[in-house]
């Protein structure tokens, strides 16, 4: 099989082009989400969670704000990814002061500046502001990078500077799919609603497949709200995934669950060799 190859493009220019539109329309076309199951799997995982954070009400460092994610198996590797998170913007925000999100963001070397601009702006999940000389003098030893990435849930980068910050953050940024989303800022006097914004999405870390994985929703969700989430990121992600040629019927699996519970399929495709295997075995 042919490696993967890196395709750094960018999600946004992607989704305006006709390609995307019409991946979309086939993906909506050839894989039929059952509204009513994903329901239904939701609210299993929402009494798990309850579960889940009742045994674990002693632990101080426990969050009972857990994730739904999204995992998408496909049966077939695709032959392009891209490294650059790809924004996937949500109807019902994951991140927010009620979710006590909190986000950094590394800039030029005016972080004075930069901060100094959004001093008195409302950016209320904006905990720490980097600039590229304290990220080198501050941050380079490992355990301090460590803590970086343990105390923010996102983080962000002026996209100048994006190309600098693999070596400056480590492969394990990228393990941990925190990579910074680059944001094109001008003067930096939008930086406030450019950052709220971002917020208002979740970000896919494509990595080479054949799975995909994407937060979408809380557990402390409406039902409702968590449905819209999960169906709308999964027909918004699916054209990033397939673009490179792979069609709509590879994809084999779509499941939900949470970080510590079974993945629960929301979608099946059954490829033709399997469908035969099934017509051909004995009754019992």
């Amino acid at each position: 099989m042919e490696a993967s190859k890196v395709e750094d493009h960018e999600g946004e220019h992607f989704r305006t082009t006709t390609t995307f539109q019409k991946l979309k329309a086939q993906c909506v076309k050839t894989i039929s989400l059952d509204k009513n199951l994903i329901k239904e799997a939701t609210n299993a995982l929402k009494q798990h969670a309850k579960v889940s954070a009742a045994s674990k009400k002693d632990d101080l460092l426990e969050d009972d704000n857990d994730f739904i994610y999204i995992e998408v198996i496909l049966a077939e590797v695709p032959t392009k990814h891209a490294v650059r998170p790809i924004q996937i913007p949500l109807p019902n925000p994951i991140y927010s002061e009620e979710y006590l999100s909190r986000a950094c963001i590394f800039v030029k070397d005016e972080q004075r500046v930069f901060k100094d601009l959004i001093a008195d702006k409302d950016v209320p999940c904006l905990a720490k502001v980097v600039g590229l000389t304290k990220l080198r003098k501050n941050f380079a030893r490992y355990e301090e990078r460590r803590t970086l990435l343990n105390e923010h849930d996102l983080f962000f980068c002026d996209s100048r500077i994006y190309a600098m910050l693999p070596k400056l953050l480590g492969k394990f940024f990228y393990q941990r799919k925190k990579f910074p989303y680059p944001l094109k800022f001008g003067d930096y006097t939008d930086a406030d609603e450019m950052i709220n914004n971002a917020l208002k999405s979740t970000y896919l870390n494509m990595g080479n497949g054949p799975a995909y994985t994407l937060k979408a929703s809380r557990v402390t969700m409406s039902t409702k709200d968590s449905v819209k989430n999960i169906i709308r990121s999964i027909y918004e992600m699916l054209p990033f995934i397939l673009r490179s040629g792979v069609s709509p019927d590879k994809v084999q699996q779509i499941l939900i669950k949470t970080s510590d519970s079974i993945s629960l399929p929301i979608y099946n495709h059954l490829s033709e060799m399997e469908i035969d295997a099934f017509k051909k075995a004995p009754a019992e």
